[in-house]
């Protein structure tokens, strides 16, 4: 059962597309669980705070002081979450907010602690502007996969729905996208039953405003091998209780 999902909209210099995310999110029909809208602008510039500044008395909207990246966004908007469930949403319109229903049924079916969206099952659904990050993710996809032994379809995916007593039990450390990469792996090491699902996925141009970079890939692999073998993690905590 799931009573309210905390959805968290890390955002960059979204100018273009804040109010439309926004507004897609707010049309979601969750059923008769509680949503709350969390987003945490990351230091923008383009005049992305002005909009969000009108939409304070609807949602809770964060500032970072200045722009530290994407993982660092999410993570304070993990500490401000109220809801029993997080999702993460990014801000421009790659992933469609249509899509949570299929996250949330595992989950109340009780066929799954996690739900993580994948852009691999179904390409059909999927639509990639630039085939060097189509290709180029999935084989970083394949490495870390390789390296960790978790299993994961699509690791990097910007759509993971998670129990937030989860939080109580891995410690995320990661400030930029390497963070959807230390979040799955924890997740995995944590003992929690994870599903994915087919997602659409829209990818925007570089010029559009598309932010990851080669050297975010890099980056990547570190936050694997990090999160797989060097950072600590109390496994007599024992396997999570099943929802």
């Amino acid at each position: 059962m799931i009573k309210k999902v905390s959805i968290i909209i890390p955002v960059f210099n979204e100018r273009k597309t804040i109010s439309q995310i926004i507004k897609a999110v707010e049309m979601v029909d969750l059923g008769p669980a509680e949503k709350e809208i969390i987003i945490v602008d990351d230091g923008s510039t383009d005049g992305t705070k002005e909009i969000l500044r009108g939409l304070e008395k609807r949602h809770r909207v964060i500032y970072q002081p200045k722009n530290i990246g994407k993982g660092a966004a999410l993570r304070r908007g993990f500490q401000e979450a109220s809801g029993d469930y997080i999702l993460n949403q990014d801000a421009d319109l790659e992933y469609d907010p249509v899509d949570y229903v299929l996250l949330t049924r595992p989950i109340v079916d009780g066929i799954a602690d996690v739900v993580f969206g994948s852009r691999h099952l179904d390409p059909a659904k999927n639509k990639y502007v630039y085939k060097r990050y189509l290709w180029g993710g999935l084989f970083l996809n394949f490495v870390v996969n390789a390296c960790t032994g978790i299993g994961i379809n699509d690791i990097f995916s910007g759509s993971k729905l998670f129990p937030r007593s989860a939080l109580e039990r891995i410690s995320l450390t990661s400030n930029g996208f390497e963070i959807e990469t230390e979040l799955a792996i924890k997740l995995v090491r944590a003992g929690y039953r994870i599903l994915e699902v087919p997602i659409s996925y829209k990818a925007r141009r570089i010029e559009e405003g598309k932010k990851i970079r080669p050297i975010d890939g890099i980056k990547i692999l570190k936050a694997a091998i990090r999160s797989r073998w060097f950072d600590p993690f109390d496994k007599t905590q024992g396997r999570p209780e099943q929802s």
